[in-house]
């Protein structure tokens, strides 16, 4: 089991996302420590901590394409696809060279494109704009 020091300070339930989702997710190695989490509280967009930074996004869905983290349960994993996806579509929490990383990683090891689109029509990204980053990802010549 992976041990992440910050894990034991959250107390509600939450979803990860941004990089951490990415690298939690086995698909980026940036942001594997820091957390990175959903809030439904406005107040707290952008509030950044020594170990974690809250991002509004008030229509959280914590049932769908979540795991509970072994290491506390209050804390809800993304999948792959999904953290993908949520990436993709909150562009204050994209940074383009993280995405085709992780993309590239996914694309490589993990391809399962009619899961991709089942998250991604799921939560309302459309496909030409996934397939646009699939192709970014796939041209991209950098190692």
């Amino acid at each position: 089991m992976t041990s992440y020091a910050f894990d034991i300070l959250v107390d509600r339930v939450t979803v990860l996302c941004c990089s951490c989702a990415l690298a939690r997710s086995g698909l980026t190695a940036y942001g594997v420590t820091h957390l990175d989490m959903m809030t439904q509280m406005k107040v707290l967009d952008n509030f950044c901590m020594v170990y974690a930074t809250y991002y509004y996004y008030p229509y959280i869905d914590f049932e769908h394409f979540v795991t509970p983290e072994t290491t506390n349960p209050l804390i809800l994993k993304p999948t792959k696809e999904r953290a993908i996806v949520e990436y993709i579509l909150n562009e204050k929490w994209c940074d383009e060279g993280i995405l085709i990383e992780a993309l590239k990683t996914y694309l490589q090891w993990f391809r399962n494109d009619e899961e991709l689109y089942c998250v991604a029509d799921f939560f309302g990204l459309d496909r030409k704009t996934l397939d646009y980053w699939i192709k970014e990802a796939l041209e991209d010549a950098e190692v």
